[in-house]
């Protein structure tokens, strides 16, 4: 049986964790102790690899379950489904903890479902995703090999929380629109009156195009769905409140966005940009993620 990926649970509830450096132990991963009866809520919490736990403070221990139980606030049960639907290398069993859309909702399109068939994973699996995290953060769907989304994930957004329209991603490379978005008379807000993930941001975002771009660039950040940008999408990250803006265009739409970036100045307090050389930010190692987050949010502290 495979192992709860302790990783992509964490990253999925948006749990800071640590795997090096002071109080972690080669091969643990450590967090915030979250027992509220611990006297210091620092990062002494070790999770082992065979996913039992050590609070060096408080000394709770016990398997990594209880772990989850804390967090979500659940009963053992519950806990133990969580823990199931993140075993490394499966699908998820249980998407219950999810504020997902349902799959009657009139926005998302007819038989659509969860149970990813191998086609669509050798797709996640040939790009690196992590097919387990993104399903469970990001409330993916897959549109099946018949219909109008067949060969598709679909893509739901949401705007405070509400299902408001949805996207598609091909995943053969051989259909005529790479991504095909829910049609505006269909959707409660249109597409390009919102930003993909701007849930995800509070005072900063780093502001890129696609949804594949956001996904590899992580929370923070929001996608545009195309080169262009709005009146009505720039007017809703001022009305975010958001201050500071990163803008990551893809490359070839660098000179559209120097545009974008001289209409928010004047609206925000900061806006930068990378100017990529080639491809996209779907493109950047993990290694340039975490340098270009850990710069941009950091000078925001």
């Amino acid at each position: 049986m495979s192992e709860f990926d302790i990783i992509s649970y964490l990253e999925s509830k948006d749990i800071e964790f640590w795997d090096s450096g002071k109080n972690v132990t080669q091969g643990w991963i450590n967090i915030r102790c979250v027992f509220p009866h611990c006297d210091d809520h620092s990062n002494h919490l070790g999770i082992s690899p065979d996913r039992f736990f050590n609070c060096y403070i408080c000394s709770e221990t016990g398997h990594v379950t209880k772990v989850v139980r804390e967090i979500e606030q659940c009963s053992w049960d519950r806990a133990e489904k969580i823990v199931k639907s993140f075993r490394e290398d499966d699908l998820p069993q249980s998407f219950d903890n999810l504020p997902q859309a349902k799959i009657n909702d009139c926005i998302l399109p007819k038989g659509i479902s969860k149970n990813f068939n191998d086609l669509y994973k050798q797709y996640f699996k040939k790009r690196n995703y992590n097919l387990n995290y993104l399903i469970h953060k990001y409330d993916l769907y897959e549109g099946g090999i018949i219909g109008d989304y067949k060969f598709r994930i679909i893509i739901p957004f949401y705007l405070d929380n509400e299902l408001i329209t949805f996207s598609s991603l091909d995943i053969t490379g051989k259909q005529e629109l790479k991504h095909k978005h829910n049609p505006d008379d269909n959707a409660i807000i249109p597409i390009k009156h919102t930003i993909y993930g701007i849930d995800s941001c509070t005072n900063e975002m780093i502001l890129v195009e696609s949804c594949t771009d956001k996904w590899n660039m992580g929370n923070g950040s929001g996608s545009t769905s195309g080169k262009k940008v709005t009146h009505e999408q720039i007017n809703l990250i001022v009305g975010k409140g958001i201050k500071k803006v990163l803008l990551i265009p893809d490359s070839d739409s660098i000179w559209e966005w120097e545009k974008v970036g001289n209409k928010l100045s004047g609206l925000v307090c900061s806006v930068e940009m990378i100017e990529l050389e080639t491809g996209d930010p779907a493109d950047l190692s993990e290694d340039m993620v975490k340098r270009i987050r850990n710069d941009f949010f950091k000078k925001g502290d």
